[in-house]
């Protein structure tokens, strides 16, 4: 570091000015300024922060969070006391010239002095915001429960014959729901924590749409799979909730590749989503082979609701483009595997079917969960933010049971949920 005055004028101000790459910012740079404002008469001084120091390898942080610091420092600490040093300035020059000489003749171990950590010098960032996701989705699932699946025989008005495969379809469509989202992420030292928590009850609208499929073998016919019932519901109630904790390491791809203000932070986590949507009333479409086209069932009558469950671990990556110093944009793509899925169907119209839930599935499965986020920052408090999510959930391996005895597993052809949408935020 070196130390250099201005006095052009006798009636100018006199500046100083301390450079060095502060990493971090200290207490020591503090008392340096406030003695040569004493002993040079200098009215103010400028710290300018240097990107890198030649004599030293890789900075321990990036020129951003030393700038950040360092106004911390200034602005919180500037204007009072600071601690008094053991020895003046010129004596701190002897002894670090003297230090420097001997760690180039044998180098000093540390003495280990156990784990202390102080807020003073550490180097953390802490945020905290809201989102708003306008989003719209869809769940789905099939199965099959014919006999060649261990299924037995059903009969539909005059036509009698084997279940298809698949046997039903349920289809949630244009899930419609306007979700807020508490965010927060803890940055200490490179090491990124990230939580964020999505809530919103019901109120909102869909679609609730089943089919039906059955083969005419036992007529004596051809044995062709054809649909027999087709039916919609729209939905009036929408509920979804999740979670999303993440763990992660920062890594500042500018230190590796001179020019490019991007950072790539691995991360593992996990992921909860819950989902319910409840239909009422039934119409019947032209293709139903039941009572045929119309209302069937009034829209006041609850007829089915279904309830899923997603949970699993994330892998996966954060890439951050500083833009300039105001704006950046984020990408967060991360894989999801090892996933638990619960499916619960109450059919609360079936008797024969017993207490609901009384369709219940089950199974393994995997995700992909994308979100893309462009930030512009307001001040150093506050700052706002626009994007685009997609998230997608599927079954690898699932089952379906049916009550009221759940005694038999039927294998399930398909289950997803799927979920995207536009965000707006601040933080």
């Amino acid at each position: 570091m070196k130390y250099m005055a201005v006095d052009k004028q006798e009636n100018k101000n006199k500046i100083g000015i301390l450079g060095g790459t502060f990493d971090p910012a200290h207490k020591g740079h503090l008392s340096i300024s406030k003695e040569a404002k004493k002993r040079f008469g200098i009215d103010k001084i400028i710290w300018a922060v240097t990107k890198k120091n030649p004599f030293k390898g890789k900075s321990s942080l990036s020129l951003d969070k030393r700038i950040k610091y360092a106004k911390k420092i200034t602005q919180n600490k500037i204007d009072k006391p600071a601690k008094k040093l053991s020895e003046n300035i010129e004596d701190q020059a002897k002894e670090a010239t003297r230090n420097t000489e001997i760690n180039r003749k044998e180098p000093q171990k540390e003495p280990y002095r156990g784990m202390k950590l102080s807020m003073d010098n550490l180097d953390y960032t802490f945020k905290v915001g809201t989102r708003y996701w306008i989003s719209e989705g869809e769940t789905e699932f099939a199965h099959c429960a014919s006999v060649a699946c261990g299924g037995g025989i059903t009969a539909v008005g005059a036509i009698t014959g084997s279940l298809g495969d698949p046997t039903s379809k349920l289809e949630y469509t244009s899930l419609r729901n306007r979700v807020f989202e508490l965010t927060s992420d803890l940055e200490i030292s490179n090491v990124i924590l990230q939580a964020n928590v999505g809530l919103r009850d019901k109120g909102d609208t869909g679609s609730f749409r089943d089919f039906d499929w059955i083969t005419d073998g036992a007529t004596g016919l051809d044995g062709t799979v054809f649909e027999f019932s087709d039916t919609i519901s729209p939905v009036k109630d929408v509920s979804l909730k999740y979670s999303v904790w993440d763990i992660g390491y920062k890594v500042d791809m500018g230190s590796y590749f001179k020019g490019i203000n991007v950072s790539v932070t691995p991360f593992v986590g996990y992921v909860r989503y819950n989902e319910m949507a409840s239909a009422y009333g039934l119409f019947d479409l032209p293709d139903d082979l039941g009572a045929g086209d119309g209302l069937t069932i009034g829209e006041d009558t609850l007829v089915i609701q279904n309830q899923i469950f997603w949970a699993g671990q994330r892998f996966g990556a954060e890439v951050d483009w500083n833009i300039n110093p105001k704006a950046n944009f984020l990408a967060n793509i991360a894989y999801v595997e090892n996933m638990s899925v619960r499916n619960e169907d109450s059919h609360v119209l079936r008797g024969d079917l017993g207490p609901t839930p009384n369709v219940i599935s089950t199974g393994e499965g995997r995700g992909w969960m994308i979100d893309l986020i462009g930030k512009y920052a307001y001040d150093n408090n506050l700052g706002f933010e626009v994007g685009y999510r997609y998230w997608r959930f599927e079954d690898r391996n699932a089952v379906v049971a049916f009550g009221p005895a759940f005694t038999s597993d039927f294998p399930i052809r398909q289950i997803y949920s799927q979920r995207q949408g536009f965000m707006i935020g601040a933080e």
